[in-house]
């Protein structure tokens, strides 16, 4: 029997408050964070967390739906997919690490310019959007598949309007 492409998730808040202390803590507690040891680690015990980043999408609320490294067409993936069962409304995420230097960083110039870890992690959302909007582009019937399961032929459908 094939894998399903999403794990279900049920939403508890009991959970989720305890998924927000440890957060708190380590934000508390490391100054540099890295985006696969600490920030990737951490939110792969803390679904409830990743449920409720669907919030950014207004159209799904709360996810039950939670897919890591998810392929969008062949070339891209995302750190993280969140998605509301029955509904193509969907919420990509792109982690990064997180320390004084992932945001800006000084120049010669005498203003803080965009530093390269920011950059990278923005250059991925344009080039989520911009194979989102080349597939549909290419279809003729609106909404189209943006990731398929190696072997098995699945795909999720879903319009660019939705995905934020």
């Amino acid at each position: 029997m094939a894998k399903p492409y999403f794990d279900a998730h049920a939403f508890s808040i009991r959970d989720a408050e305890t998924e927000l202390a440890q957060f708190k803590h380590l934000l508390d507690t490391r100054t540099d964070l890295g985006e696969r040891d600490q920030v990737l680690a951490n939110f792969k015990f803390w679904p409830n967390l990743c449920a409720m980043m669907g919030q950014y999408n207004a159209r799904l609320g709360f996810a039950d739906l939670i897919k890591r490294e998810f392929r969008i067409l062949p070339h891209f993936r995302t750190d993280l997919t969140v998605r509301r069962a029955g509904t193509d409304n969907v919420c990509l995420v792109e982690f990064e690490g997180a320390s004084d230097r992932h945001i800006f960083e000084d120049s010669d110039r005498g203003i803080d310019t965009w530093a390269r870890a920011f950059e990278k992690g923005f250059s991925q959302v344009v080039d989520w959007t911009w194979a989102l909007d080349l597939a549909l582009e290419r279809s003729s019937q609106g909404p189209v598949g943006v990731a398929t399961e190696q072997g098995e032929g699945r795909q999720l459908h879903a319009h660019p309007r939705d995905v934020r």
